[in-house]
């Protein structure tokens, strides 16, 4: 997923997906993208190849802007869904397991999860001030109970 906020959006969304290595799973499998932001869901729709999907989720800045959708058959038999959590849950048996999927992966080790910056809760103030100047990557962690390590005596 990227997050552009200018005008030449599709150009450096495209950019991104191919330095990133991206290229040779872009060129097997239809394009996927999973991006939405006001002011750039037409630029969201170039970036997809046929038959490409696009998720919208989350309402932050603001609703897809009315469009025709034969743009989307224009475009090469283009997807489009906006998928809700409740449609996904409805049963407590769904609910369970796909609580259960993330962890399980994590477990396994199929999933990596690093941790690339950890804040003392007390500290709370400079990483809300962090995260938004962009200076942290990856995972942010708010740590209430952060171990103190201790210098060793001389």
């Amino acid at each position: 997923m990227t997050t552009v906020y200018s005008e030449s959006f599709k150009e450096q969304a495209l950019a991104k997906v191919y330095r990133r290595g991206d290229r040779n799973r872009r060129d097997r499998r239809p394009g996927r993208l999973l991006l939405y932001r006001q002011g750039t869901f037409f630029g969201s729709l170039a970036c997809l190849r046929p038959p490409g999907l696009l998720v919208s989720f989350g309402n932050a800045s603001g609703p897809v802007p009315p469009f025709d959708i034969l743009e989307l058959s224009k475009r090469g038999s283009l997807f489009l869904t906006r998928p809700t959590l409740s449609s996904y849950t409805a049963k407590r048996s769904e609910l369970l397991q796909m609580a259960r999927e993330p962890f399980e992966m994590v477990t396994s080790g199929q999933v990596r999860i690093e941790i690339n910056r950890t804040y003392a809760l007390q500290d709370a103030a400079q990483a809300h001030v962090d995260l938004a100047a962009r200076k942290t990557t990856g995972s942010t962690i708010l740590d209430p109970h952060p171990i103190k390590v201790q210098e060793p005596q001389p």
